[in-house]
């Protein structure tokens, strides 16, 4: 399997053309067209250009200008990177301020206006993974947003089209609300559209296929390369299995009602893996390890972790590399999984150093977020018993689905969930 390489080869022409679209709702909106299409320059290499279509509608600001937000990483006109606006329709003056596109317009009118620019060069958030794995292109969920925005402007449709040779996998909407327009073209409308920003896959069908699983109505679709090896150890029938398996444990805990679609995509990742809105990039070490369990929780909570908080990194990481130990291995083999870690980062350098001391996620810091503080966690379950770590997890992310949550108010609730005085102090004392 080929590398992930950066798509720093192609200049991509984003077009802000003309498009007549029905905004039904209030003022301050925008719509975003993507049209994806073969690239006649290239004859002997499989690119795609993608041309996009924006179109907003200001109301009243009772101001005489709004402004626009460009991508930070983006410097509009950088003679070598970034933004070139070539002109804008349905306004008289515009400003451009670094990574700003300032609107002049009069106070008591309704704008409806497009931008005409391009991105050029090599784009830093936006990527390609090729070679014989087949393309797609992806925007990081931790990466700026790749389009015009302004503080008060909604994105009210999404509208994709994409050539038949290739999947569609987007991460920005649940399974209602989503207008298929044949076979190679869908609509996402307002309600529909959600964990902004916005990333969307192309995965060409020539290089994978699709298997799909239905679990009450949980929809997960597993694509794998086609020319992946024949080793029965990565057999594709025992990897379907073993994923449907640790599909069906996540589902059990989260008791999920919402509909979701649920990709999984295998790639030579360097044995990493990452989540990205409904999505999972992993690599085949992950279906047969806890790993693939710590992508799907991140997928399924919906706790709102404060960045800037000393316990992020306990809350988003720690507890949820726990938790997809928890629910991989029985009681038993995880006594055994922690023995072994225990034992392999007890002698590192940083072994002393608290999670709360932790600025980032770095190799430097990985034993500590994914090996000591876990097992820390583990040692206050063996303090309890089995079944109230799991009932008090369970209860846990169910109080704070859709709530900013810190560590002091996960300390609160480990105290009022009858947890005793002497056992909480001494968690932690050792965090």
């Amino acid at each position: 399997m080929k590398e992930i390489v950066k798509f720093s080869f192609i200049s991509i022409l984003f077009i802000l053309g003309i498009n007549i679209v029905s905004f039904s709702q209030s003022p301050n909106e925008s719509s975003l067209g993507i049209q994806i299409e073969k690239n006649p320059e290239f004859r002997d290499v499989e690119l795609y250009e993608l041309k996009i279509t924006q179109v907003f509608k200001i109301g009243n600001q009772g101001k005489d200008s709004i402004v626009l937000k460009a991508p930070t990483t983006m410097q509009i006109q950088s003679p070598q990177l970034g933004l070139k606006i070539d002109t804008i329709i349905g306004v008289s003056r515009y400003k451009v301020a670094q990574n700003q596109l300032i609107i002049y317009f009069s106070k008591d009118k309704i704008y409806d206006f497009e931008i005409f620019y391009s991105y050029f060069g090599n784009v830093a958030n936006l990527n390609l993974i090729g070679g014989n794995l087949g393309s797609f292109y992806y925007w990081d969920a931790n990466e700026e947003f790749w389009y015009f925005r302004s503080t008060n402007t909604k994105i009210n449709e999404i509208s994709i089209s994409y050539p038949n040779n290739f999947y569609l996998l987007e991460s920005f909407s649940n399974s209602k609300d989503i207008i298929s327009e044949g076979t190679n073209k869908e609509t996402f409308i307002s309600r529909s559209i959600q964990n902004i920003p916005l990333q969307f896959i192309l995965l060409n069908k020539l290089k994978y296929e699709r298997k799909r699983v239905v679990k009450s109505n949980q929809y997960l679709y597993i694509y794998l390369p086609i020319d992946s090896t024949r080793n029965l150890y990565l057999n594709k029938n025992n990897i379907v299995k073993k994923i449907e398996s640790q599909f069906d444990k996540v589902i059990c805990f989260f008791d999920e009602v919402t509909s979701r679609n649920i990709d999984v995509i295998q790639i030579d990742y360097n044995k990493k893996g990452r989540a990205l809105g409904n999505q999972i990039i992993c690599d085949s070490s992950f279906f047969y390890t806890h790993h693939l369990l710590h992508e799907f929780i991140h997928v399924y909570s919906e706790i709102r972790t404060v960045k800037n908080d000393s316990g992020y990194f306990f809350l988003e990481e720690s507890l949820t590399e726990f938790l997809a130990i928890c629910l991989n291995y029985n009681s038993k083999n995880r006594d055994i999984y922690f023995d072994r870690k225990i034992a392999y980062y007890s002698n590192k350098s940083h072994a002393n150093k608290s999670i709360f001391e932790v600025d980032k996620n770095s190799n430097e810091n990985w034993d500590l977020i994914y090996g000591k503080t876990p097992f820390i966690i583990h040692l206050l379950s063996l303090r309890l018993n089995e079944n109230e770590i799991y009932r008090i997890l369970k209860d846990f992310y169910i109080h704070y689905s859709k709530k900013e949550v810190t560590f002091d108010d996960f300390s609160l609730f480990l105290r009022n969930q009858s947890v005793d005085k002497e056992v909480f102090s001494e968690f932690i004392r050792l965090l």
